[in-house]
């Protein structure tokens, strides 16, 4: 049980390193995007409405699809990273020795912690981080139809 554990133990590490790299990746490069996105959007909702609706309807989707797409990878890494405790949780755990269940308390308090993939200026990319881009390219559709 203690090889097993010690197995399961290396590959939980090496998960994390690769999250953590993929998350300092992703930190600068995303959060821009994001902000960009919402103004992009708000630029084509309002281009639907005065000059060519198809072609800035298409646009609007696709960038919709494209900010989806990396908030939908960052809840699935959250979500994952907070499952594994509670597999471990419902493992029978509490029937190993000592050092054994020494070892999996300190792996669950480690698990409470999620990898999550952040955008610098704004947030963490989650679903909640989407909604948030979708409402700022709504205020910047309702400003741009006001002002034209």
């Amino acid at each position: 049980m203690r090889n097993r554990l010690r197995f399961c133990i290396g590959y939980h590490v090496h998960i994390l390193k690769l999250g953590y790299r993929i998350s300092s990746l992703v930190k600068h490069t995303v959060g821009h995007v994001s902000l960009l996105s919402a103004l992009v959007c708000g630029c084509m909702a309002n281009q639907m409405l005065t000059t060519k609706p198809i072609g800035s309807f298409i646009l609007l989707i696709a960038w919709l699809m494209g900010v989806f797409s990396y908030c939908h990878s960052g809840q699935r890494i959250k979500e994952k990273t907070m499952s594994i405790g509670d597999a471990l949780y419902e493992s029978k755990w509490y029937n190993a020795d000592n050092e054994t269940m020494k070892d999996v308390q300190f792996i669950l308090m480690r698990c409470r912690k999620p990898i999550c993939y952040e955008a610098i200026p704004l947030g963490i990319t989650d679903y909640p981080f989407y909604f948030m881009m979708i409402k700022t390219g709504y205020s910047y559709f309702t400003l741009l139809n006001q002002s034209t």
